[in-house]
């Protein structure tokens, strides 16, 4: 059930044992806990393990301010809960007006960031084994300093405008053009599209590596990006792929999805 508590605050309430949202599901807004408590959880080999429980003025859900990929957990009322929802449209405004307000999200999002940082850290050895790896069967990087973008069908070729699009700079970031532009957005390209959305505001990018060599990284798009029939992003766990000499395909969204190019190296 929605109440509206006035101009800048959307209320939403849910009963004891309601599920706030699953695990998969679109990540499109934050909340904040004003009444009640919410359990965080994952369901894995038909088990549910609890997160977090979650009380009065903590928030959740907060990378939906910033990108689109599906929610990594699953959130449930204990008992009725009431919260205050903050969407990406309404965060970039907030961020306009009202500064000191968004610094909640900002701080809750900074404390995200470092936690995975320090997951990187982690695995940061094992990492920097696999790229030495890669290098060492490399026969070599490429010398090829750009490469074009094009449409592989009607709908795609109009949505680059027709042409092929050079890039030259890296890395080049795809994503979906939205009414509220901020720095949350921040793309060399962007794309038109239309609900129910194939892309994401952030939807994936071009790289180039020291040695060279290209790949396509996912930025954190819901439905993810399919490169040379490779699901990465998504509820995929891969969210990189080095790309090929020659013609590679990709796909942003689904198999379904209508934008469909070819990146010619």
């Amino acid at each position: 059930m929605n109440v509206d508590y006035g101009d800048y605050m959307n209320i939403e309430t849910y009963e004891a044992g309601q599920t706030i949202f699953s695990e998969g599901d679109a990540s499109s807004k934050a909340f904040v806990v004003r009444g009640g408590h919410v359990e965080l959880f994952s369901v894995a080999s038909g088990a549910e393990r609890l997160v977090a429980r979650l009380g009065e003025n903590q928030i959740f859900g907060e990378m939906g301010l910033v990108e689109e990929t599906p929610r990594s957990l699953s959130a449930r009322a204990v008992d009725r809960v009431i919260l205050e929802t903050v969407s990406h449209s309404e965060f970039v405004e907030m961020l306009r007006s009202k500064p000191q307000e968004s610094m909640k999200y900002i701080r809750i999002l900074f404390e995200r960031l470092r936690h995975m940082n320090n997951q990187l850290k982690s695995l940061g050895t094992e990492v920097d084994h696999d790229i030495l790896a890669n290098r060492a069967q490399s026969s070599g990087g490429t010398d090829k300093t750009e490469l074009h973008l094009r449409g592989d069908n009607e709908h795609s070729i109009k949505a680059l405008g027709c042409a092929p699009v050079r890039v030259k700079d890296f890395p080049f970031l795809v994503g979906r053009r939205s009414s509220s532009s901020s720095g949350l957005d921040d793309n060399n390209l962007y794309i038109r599209d239309r609900a129910p959305y194939n892309i994401s505001r952030n939807h994936f990018a071009i790289e180039r590596s020291e040695s060279g060599e290209f790949s396509i990284k996912d930025r954190g798009s819901y439905l993810g990006t399919i490169v040379n029939g490779e699901m990465i992003g998504g509820r995929s766990r891969g969210f990189s792929v080095r790309l090929s000499d020659g013609d590679n395909s990709l796909i942003a969204g689904s198999k379904r999805s209508p934008f469909r190019f070819v990146i010619e190296l």
